[in-house]
């Protein structure tokens, strides 16, 4: 087995928005937000947060306040 690099990581991830709808395939986009983070995980994941999901969040209204501060 070889030995792994922070440059051979890649994960995928789902965020689903709302717990209270059902979400249909041709709407998905709108319900579940996916990425993926790659090479340094750390880095790649604070930059992501800071310039794409931090932003969405504040609009965000069905999550409650608390959440929305620890995310």
């Amino acid at each position: 087995m070889k030995d792994l690099k922070v440059e051979d990581y890649q994960v995928c991830y789902f965020i689903k928005r709302s717990g209270k709808e059902v979400i249909l395939i041709d709407k998905i986009s709108e319900h579940v937000i996916c990425g993926q983070i790659n090479n340094n995980p750390l880095d790649d994941l604070l930059n992501k947060m800071t310039t794409e999901y931090v932003p969405r969040l504040h609009g965000e209204q069905e999550w409650p306040e608390g959440v929305k501060k620890e995310f």
